[in-house]
């Protein structure tokens, strides 16, 4: 089966069977939460994510739905980390769609800047990038 094919067939059921759901308990989409939501469906973005507490220190924050804003960053063309924060403080559906109910859960800016650079420095976009290449 072509990727293209494959592509078609998980969009049928993106939008048949999740984005009905979301739409009830959010509100209505835009098609930029919809981009946001294939993408890090389609890509198991999750399953590239270090779990683990921290060794030392403070609990870490999970990286799951940081990793999530990550992408969501690069979706919602947002330049810089304050202007994602700005975005998750506003955007309810987009901080549910992230991980985060409880706005007041939302991480620090510097808490996201450390969470991006240790993406950076395990090189998760080429990682999960390749994944996506690999399998599709």
């Amino acid at each position: 089966m072509s990727l293209h094919r494959r592509l078609m067939d998980y969009g049928g059921c993106f939008q048949d069977s999740l984005l009905p759901h979301l739409n009830y308990q959010l509100g209505e989409l835009s098609r930029t939460h919809q981009l946001f939501l294939r993408v890090v469906d389609f890509a198991e973005v999750d399953a590239f994510v270090m779990k683990g507490a921290a060794s030392t220190g403070r609990p870490r924050h999970d990286r799951e739905p940081i990793a999530r804003a990550f992408v969501a960053k690069a979706c919602f063309n947002l330049h810089t980390t304050r202007a994602l924060i700005d975005r998750l403080r506003a955007d309810r559906a987009l901080r549910n769609l992230c991980g985060w109910v409880d706005i007041g859960k939302l991480p620090s800016e510097s808490t996201f800047s450390r969470a991006f650079d240790a993406f950076s420095r395990t090189s998760l976009p080429d990682r999960i990038h390749e994944a996506v290449i690999k399998k599709h």
